[in-house]
């Protein structure tokens, strides 16, 4: 698995598939050119979003597991689902796994181990990373400081 299923999964979300983006405090406004290929639930609801997922990013901010053994059900046992867990702590409890025969678990440390063996092949995509964020830096400020100043507001 590894690298190869992770661009997999990412090309063919690229393409053709549909994303459903699951909120808590603040409701996304998906831009109009993502046309109907994008929807939001409200966290609450997100065992509906499991239910269909092939791929799913989990980056939430909380203070312990977002996505656990309880969610099982919510998960089809006929698909293969590929979760990356991107949270600081980890979003989604290890616990799930054996539960869910298809699915495969990435998180940051599994992401690290696997950027140190490609560290060369790495650098280029890398070097432009480092450009694309200094270009954006200030627009992520005031959005980062727009969304703090929604969660202040309610």
């Amino acid at each position: 698995h590894g690298a190869d299923h992770l661009a997999h999964h990412i090309t063919a979300l690229a393409r053709h598939a549909r994303c459903v983006w699951c909120h808590h405090t603040n409701r996304p406004a998906p831009r109009p050119e993502w046309g109907d290929r994008v929807r939001s639930l409200p966290w609450e609801r997100r065992g509906e979003a499991l239910a269909a997922a092939d791929l799913v990013f989990c980056a939430a901010e909380a203070p312990g597991f977002v996505i656990g053994a309880a969610h099982a059900p919510s998960f089809d046992p006929a698909r293969s689902v590929l979760i990356v867990d991107l949270g600081i702590p980890r979003n989604v409890d290890p616990a799930l796994l054996p539960l869910v025969p298809g699915a495969e678990l990435v998180n940051l440390d599994r992401l690290k181990a696997w950027a140190a063996r490609h560290r060369e092949r790495l650098e280029p995509v890398l070097a432009g990373s480092r450009a694309i964020v200094a270009q954006h830096r200030d627009g992520y400020a005031a959005l980062i400081a727009r969304f703090q100043g929604w969660n202040q507001a309610q």
